[in-house]
Formats: structure tokens, sequence, C-alpha cells
């Protein structure tokens, strides 16, 4: 267009360029406040047009999700209320023990009370022949249980001292073959005593033997100092050595009948040091002598203390078992008297509640919360006559039941809170916990934590109303389009006013409109009546508006619903 009017210009003589340019200035001018007046004055139509057509004329074809608009077509969640009351986590329920009639009552509702406090009094029941007959039982009881007590303390007392002496003969050595249970420690004992017969018999041989191949002396037990010349001749010292140790050996053997094992091996060992230390041509076989001396003492020694340790053993078997036992019969004797002790008590409580009126006691401190039952009613066992609640707000939560026709909401959704007859007092609560079954009314259960502070008493009744922020989402029956394989789809309406096709998940039927779990959120633009011929990325202007009456489109294409093309 410019290289037009350049070439235009460029033939027009010089004194007639600056008119043409003018003008082509001046429609230039004048046509754009033209173009533009004529938008103003459509859009100002339009806008009018608007300002008097009815809601349903502005566009039936779409709707708002959460807006109750007249185009929504039954698009107003259903109004989820349900009943509650407010419950303590520091709530004690009063219950009497049996049956009676309320003589009076202490205390009123919103008093404060202290544990143990008497809070009132149920009279005595009649003499009647079964309370007489529990009575006589509960006496027979205590007569039992302490004749049982007073023989448990004197069969223990004796046992006890048996089983005492028991462990004393095992200390002791002594006396272990008077009971049967000890056989088996009275044959390894013997058993070491053979052992130890054999060890010594062995010692005196080989020191016999010795004593007669080094020294002049024929017996052992008369030995003195000097050994044979020759005999530890490469070692003094081994040789003085050896001679100090065969002394100091045949003292101990001819005082004691015991076995001197440590002097033993010592003199074993020197023995074999002065084998070594000797020439060969004196020392002829006492040195393969005292080498297989050592070695036959050695195993000897070993069996000797393996029988010692079998003994130990055995001992200490014995005695865990003794401790066991006195341990049992102790606990026998406490279980006997603690028994006592609970028939009378249980014998006092009975004989208290038949032969006169029962007190009711405050099972913790906190304040009255209701009364059930007046003076002069008659209550039983495990009713419940009174409420005590503990003390403060932090202690409250609402506990409610959703019926199962509504859709449940979710753990920490927000609900209101409000007491029938005070609409003007609401508190708000945050949802903890929903039940998996259903209760005896058909309802969920579910507890919610008050998120301000409130100074309603417990079991007060409370209605919970559920937000709108946590109601399910509907649309309209007729927005679902179905596709072949039978998905169901709501078509979508984008800022930019174009269509785009949501696959949705469907809950109940209310009416005219349809739950819908996922695909849609409050605030999403959709189709309210989808026909035929919708397809995706179309501009919403582009689809055909439908005829109300009979459902057709104003093309005459297909009815409202129709299939899904994408």
């Amino acid at each position: 267009m410019k290289e037009k009017i350049k070439n235009i210009v460029q033939k027009i003589p010089r004194n007639k360029k600056t008119s043409v340019f003018i003008g082509l200035s001046f429609v230039v001018i004048v046509a754009v406040p033209t173009t533009y007046a004529v938008m103003s004055v459509g859009q100002k139509v339009a806008a009018s047009d608007q300002a008097t057509m009815t809601p349903k004329e502005i566009d039936s074809r779409i709707a708002i999700v959460g807006e109750e608009s007249v185009t929504n077509l039954g698009n107003i969640g259903p109004n989820n209320s349900w009943p509650g009351e407010i419950v303590s986590s520091q709530i004690s329920q009063i219950q009497p023990q049996r049956e009676g009639v309320i003589v009076e009552w202490r205390v009123g509702v919103g008093e404060q009370v202290y544990a143990g406090q008497v809070l009132g009094k149920i009279s005595a029941p009649p003499a009647t022949p079964e309370l007489i007959q529990m009575l006589a039982e509960q006496t027979e009881s205590v007569t039992m249980a302490r004749a049982g007590a007073s023989i448990a303390d004197e069969y223990t007392s004796k046992e006890q001292a048996r089983l005492g002496a028991l462990r004393d003969s095992i200390d002791n050595s002594t006396g272990a073959s008077a009971d049967l249970s000890f056989t088996v420690l009275k044959s390894l004992r013997e058993k070491v005593e053979v052992k130890k017969q054999a060890l010594r018999t062995f010692v005196e041989r080989t020191l016999a033997t010795h004593v007669a191949t080094v020294t002049n002396y024929s017996d052992w037990r008369y030995v003195k100092y000097g050994i044979s010349e020759g005999y530890g001749s490469y070692s003094q010292n081994v040789r003085n050595a050896y001679q100090t140790s065969l002394l100091t050996f045949v003292e101990i053997l001819k005082r004691t009948e015991d076995l001197p094992i440590d002097t033993a091996v010592n003199y074993f060992d020197l023995a074999v040091r002065l084998a070594n230390n000797t020439p060969s041509d004196i020392v002829g076989d006492f040195k393969t002598m005292t080498a297989t001396d050592q070695k036959d003492f050695l195993d000897f020694v070993a069996e000797y203390r393996e029988s010692q340790m079998e003994v130990a053993d055995k001992e200490t078997e014995y005695k865990i078992m003794i401790n066991e036992k006195v341990a049992m019969l102790e606990k026998d004797r406490s279980m006997a008297y603690a028994g006592a002790q609970a028939a009378e008590a249980a014998y006092k409580t009975v004989a208290g509640e038949i032969n006169g009126g029962i007190y009711i006691y405050a099972p913790r401190s906190g304040s009255v919360s209701a009364i059930y039952k007046r003076v002069g009613d008659l209550v039983s066992p495990m009713m419940s006559v009174a409420v005590i609640a503990g003390t403060g707000d932090k202690n409250l939560s609402v506990r409610m039941r959703i019926p199962s026709n509504t859709r449940k909401p979710s753990v920490g959704d927000t609900v209101s809170v409000v007491r029938p007859g005070f609409a003007n007092e609401m508190h708000t609560a945050k949802i903890l916990g929903i039940g998996a079954s259903l209760d005896e009314t058909g309802s969920y259960m579910a507890d919610a934590v008050l998120l301000d502070r409130v100074d309603w008493p417990a079991t007060a009744s409370v209605r919970v109303i559920a937000l709108n922020k946590s109601a399910t989402p509907t649309v309209p029956l007729s927005a679902i389009a179905w596709s072949a394989d039978s998905t169901a789809a709501v078509w979508r309406v984008s800022d930019a006013g174009r269509l785009f096709a949501v696959k949705v998940r469907l809950g109940r039927t209310l009416g005219s409109s349809v739950e819908v779990y996922e695909g849609l959120k409050n605030g999403d633009k959709y189709i309210v009546r989808p026909i035929a011929g919708i397809r995706e990325d179309m501009l919403l202007q582009d689809v055909p508006r439908a005829d109300s009456d009979t459902g057709k489109s104003s093309s005459g294409e297909g009815g409202p619903m129709g299939g899904m093309e994408m």
C-alpha cells in the first residue's frame, strides 16, 4: 500500500503534491475515527441488548461449576448438615454398682467437683432371700480364704527349712545321700574320689621309682638330702632345685591324704630337667621314664579336674532348683494372703451395699455436665446417671454422624458447628477422622476438633454444616456426553473460549443433577447441553445454539445428548 501511494505521489507535479498529501492524510485520519465509532456503537448496542435480555438469553449454552445460576440447571450442591454432640477427652459416665433408688443429689449441673467427692446416695435394697444368700456366700469365701492363707504359711515355713538344709548339705558335702534327688550328685562325688585315689597312687608309685633311681634310698618316705653322683651334673642349679622339690613333695605327701597337685607339677617338671642335664652314660632309661611319667601325670590331673567340674555343675544345678522352689513357695504364700485380703474387701463391700445405702462418688475432678436421674428414680447397674467432664475447652471435640447417602468429607476439611437455638453462635472445626463402617443408624461416625474457644458443655447437641468448599461439584445430567466406549465426559470451555472434552468420574444422581468426583472443580465453565458436531478446540462462538423446546440445533443437527467428536 505504501509503495502504491509513493508511486502516485512521484507522478504528481511538485506543486500538487502538497494538496494530495493533505487529502490522503485527511482520508486516513477520518477513516480511523469512523471505524472506532462503528465498533463502539456495536459494543454499546450489544451491551444494551444484554442489559435487556433475561439471564437465560445471555448464553444458555454454558454454566460455571459451583455458581447458583439459572443456567446451571441443578448445579446447586446438597445441603450437607449432620447431627452431632460435644464430647470431652476427659469425660466420665457415673454408673451405679447395683440397683436402687436415688435418695439424694448433693451437687447440681455446672458445679465443680473433685475426685472422690460424694455426689449422691442410692438407697439400700430390700433384704431379699437372694441378697441374704449372697452375703452368706461372701462370709464363707472369707473364711476359706483365711484358712488357705494359714495353711500356705505353715507349709511354706516347713518346706523352706527343709530346702535350706538341703542347700547346706550341698555346700558342706554332707547328708546329700539322705535325699533321693541327690543320687546323681553322690555318684559324681564318688567318681571324684576314685580319680583322686588313682592319681595319688600313680604319684606315689612314680615317686618311689624316681627315688630308687637317683638316690640310695629304697623307700621314698625316708629320703633325705643327697642324690647320686652324676645326675644333673650339667647344671648345679637344676640339681639343687630337684633335691629341694623332692624333699618338699615327700613331706607334704607324708602329712596329708590330699594330693598337692601344684607341688607334684613342679616336681615332675624338675625331674625331666634333671634327666636332661645328666650325662647319657649315667641317665640311661631315666630320661625316657621322666618324660612318660610327666605326660601320664598330666592326663590323670585332667581327668580328676574334669570330674570335679561335673560335681560343681551338678551342685549349681541343684542350688538353682532349690532357690526356685523357695521362691515359688513364697509366691504361693503371698497369693494366699492376697486372696484372703481380697475376700475380706469383697465381703465388706457386699455387706455395706446390702445392709445400708451406697454413695455415688466422683471418679475425677471436673464439672458436672449432666444429671440424668432425679431423686426417687430407680436405677440399675451400668446405667448412666450423671456425667463429669474435665475443665477447659482444650478437651472438647465434636462427634458427628454422617448419613451414608451423603458424600463423605475428607480428613482435614473444615466444617461449621452450631448449637440448636443459638444460631448466632457458630464455630469452626476441622475433621480429624471418619469411620469406615456404618453404625446402627446407617451413618458414618466422624470426629472434628474445634478451632476456636467455646464454652459449650460436654454432651451438648450440635449441628454440623459442611462448608461450600468441601461440597462435591454437581452438573446437570444434560451436560454429560458419552463416548463410544461408554466413557463419561464434559465439554469444558477455556478462558480463550475454546472447547475441550474432560473425562469425569460420576457419583450419585441428585434429581436432574449428578455429582462429579473427579475431572471438574468449582469455577470451571462447561457446555450445559452438548450437541452433535462439537469437536476439540472448537470456538464457543461457532457452537450452534440448541432449541430449548425440541432439543435440536438451529442448523438442524442432532439433539443435546449427541456423541463426542474428538
